[in-house]
């Protein structure tokens, strides 16, 4: 995988998760057990994460937070650091 199509990939989830709106987090998704909130925070921890583990550290699950008012701004930056770490080898 190149970075441009990891990059890619990671521009579209976050322009997908800036333009939830607080409104909105309530509602279900496909996943049953999940609103659009749960799952964004989802998706935001799990890339904080991939960041770290892309830049040679540990993952702590357990140092996840648990609901992101921001979410958009999280995830660009982990999405910004694993495409660093991909693109520094």
């Amino acid at each position: 995988m190149t970075s441009t199509l990891l990059a890619s990939g990671l521009d579209q989830a976050v322009a997908i998760v800036e333009r939830i709106s607080a409104d909105q987090h309530d509602l279900p998704t496909p996943c049953d057990k999940w609103s659009v909130g749960e799952l964004t925070d989802h998706l935001v921890n799990s890339a904080a994460q991939m960041a770290v583990m892309a830049q040679g550290g540990q993952a702590d699950w357990s140092s996840l937070a648990d609901h992101h008012d921001e979410p958009g701004p999280v995830l660009r930056q982990a999405a910004d650091d694993i495409v660093a770490a991909f693109e520094a080898g």
